[in-house]
């Protein structure tokens, strides 16, 4: 749970401070946008503890995928005020750097000890860097696309299939 507290303040930290420091500097009440699913929902239990350890209130402004784009890119291209924290898609970094929406965090990062070293290298160069593959920081990477494999063990304990395995491969088959 500690690292998953440390994980939510730092990415609302480094959100917050890359899209309306000086607005919100002082605030009591922060709102972050994302799209409206499950994680968003994860992310409201985390904001809990947030709340609890800084003081600062949350508020949530969760829109569906199918309006999720045109809702917050319309509110980063007219300056809105909506959001004080933005969960952006991995596609918007290049323009939101070029445009001014987001500021680059590498200071930040260095001065609260947020290392990217700490992610997956995917998603840092995917989800945080602009331009891709330098070290300039735009972002945290918020959640990562995953892949998961699954099999069928079964097959595992088939004698002919462990046999097969051991004499192309070399080695026993094994879950």
């Amino acid at each position: 749970m500690k690292s998953t507290l440390k994980l939510a303040l730092g990415l609302a930290s480094a959100i917050f401070a890359s899209t309306a420091v000086s607005n919100v500097a002082h605030a009591e009440d922060l709102t972050l946008c994302w799209a409206a699913w499950d994680p968003a929902n994860a992310l409201v239990e985390l904001s809990k503890d947030f709340t609890k350890e800084t003081g600062i209130g949350m508020k949530f402004e969760f829109v569906p995928w199918t309006n999720y784009a045109d809702r917050f890119l319309n509110e980063l291209n007219s300056h809105g005020k909506l959001c004080d924290l933005i969960i952006g898609d991995s596609q918007w970094i290049g323009g939101a750097a070029e445009n001014g929406h987001y500021v680059k965090l590498n200071d930040f990062f260095d001065k609260e000890k947020i290392s990217m070293d700490d992610f997956v290298p995917a998603t840092v160069v995917g989800y945080s860097e602009w331009p891709k593959n330098t070290p300039n920081y735009w972002a945290l990477p918020a959640m990562g696309d995953v892949v998961g494999w699954t099999y069928r063990k079964d097959w595992f304990s088939r004698p002919e299939l462990q046999k097969e395995f051991k004499e192309k491969y070399g080695w026993d088959l094994a879950p």
